[in-house]
């Protein structure tokens, strides 16, 4: 992995993978039954088989979330215990897509989001205990040969959909 200005969305640079079994990985606090938002940019570049973009918990962990782009452009996000929750059509290799995962404030109402489009809504009571994050590829040998930029994990709030103010806004000390 390494620093790359070839390909950047919004930052100075993203972070290139090579498609082998390396990446990113740390510790995370355990999501639980909170609210969260998991984000990213990717731009897919060449891609082996299964490449993993991020995993939480490892590969078919009962506690974690991974998301897949397949040699064929299809994208898959499969939840706790591998279990698939969305497959997706052809995406363009050659451009940058985001990817939001969503729990909502009820702690079970699920969605997921390419490119600002809700193309997933369920449910996923599952208690997230997964604390491992891997970034880039998974522990089972998975990597992912693209552009990462802007990867963010939000605990306790759900970012999207984005509710604009329904009243009109007043002028205060601040504006």
């Amino acid at each position: 992995i390494k620093s790359s200005t070839a390909q950047k969305k919004n930052a100075v640079s993203s972070i290139l993978f090579d498609d082998s079994n390396y990446g990113v990985s740390g510790t995370i606090e355990a999501i639980g039954t909170d609210p969260f938002t998991i984000e990213a940019w990717f731009y897919g570049g060449t891609q082996g088989t299964d490449n993993r973009i991020f995993t939480t918990g490892g590969d078919n962990d009962a506690g974690g979330f991974s998301l897949i782009l397949k040699t064929n452009g299809n994208l898959d996000l499969e939840g706790p215990g591998g279990t698939s929750l969305y497959a997706s059509g052809d995406y363009d290799g050659s451009a940058w897509h985001h990817v939001a995962l969503v729990r909502s404030k009820d702690g079970d109402g699920f969605r997921f989001y390419v490119d600002g489009v809700s193309v997933y809504t369920g449910t996923v009571a599952t208690d997230l205990d997964a604390t491992e994050l891997y970034i880039g590829y998974d522990p089972s040998g998975l990597g992912f040969g693209g552009h990462i930029e802007d990867f963010r994990i939000s605990k306790g709030i759900a970012r999207y959909p984005f509710e604009p103010v329904r009243q009109t806004l007043s002028a205060d000390s601040d504006t």
